[in-house]
C-alpha cells in the first residue's frame, strides 16, 4: 500500500497535479494517504499515533518543494520502502513481488 502510494504520487506529479486539493481529493492526495497509512501499518502492524503520522507525512513532497525536490523525496521514499520490503520477505517472494509491479 505504501509503495503504491509513492507510485501514485509520482504519476500525479508527472501529470501536473498539485500536492493539495482545495475541494476533495486528487490522485496525489489519495496516493499520499495510501503512503502514510501503508507506512504506518508496515511500521507498527496496525494503527499509528499522531506523532508517527506527522513524521510520515513530512516525508511526502510539499507544494513548496521544487519539482526536483518532490521527485527526490519520492525516490527516497520508494528506496526506503523497497529496503523494508526486502528485509521483511524471503528472497524469492520479494523478487516475485517486484516482478508483479
Amino acid at each position: 500500500m505504501a509503495l503504491k502510494g509513492v507510485q501514485e504520487m509520482r504519476k500525479a506529479l508527472k501529470a501536473g497535479q498539485n500536492t493539495f486539493s482545495v475541494i476533495g481529493d486528487n490522485e496525489f492526495t489519495l496516493g499520499s494517504q495510501n503512503f502514510v497509512e501503508g507506512l504506518g501499518r508496515m511500521q507498527s502492524g496496525g494503527a499509528i499515533g499522531a506523532e508517527e503520522q506527522k513524521r510520515f507525512e513530512n516525508m511526502r513532497p510539499k507544494a513548496t518543494d521544487s519539482t526536483a525536490i518532490q521527485m527526490k523525496k519520492l525516490d527516497q521514499a520508494e528506496k526506503e520502502l523497497r529496503a523494508r520490503i526486502n528485509a521483511l520477505k524471503p528472497a524469492e517472494t520479494t523478487q516475485d513481488y517486484f516482478k508483479a509491479k
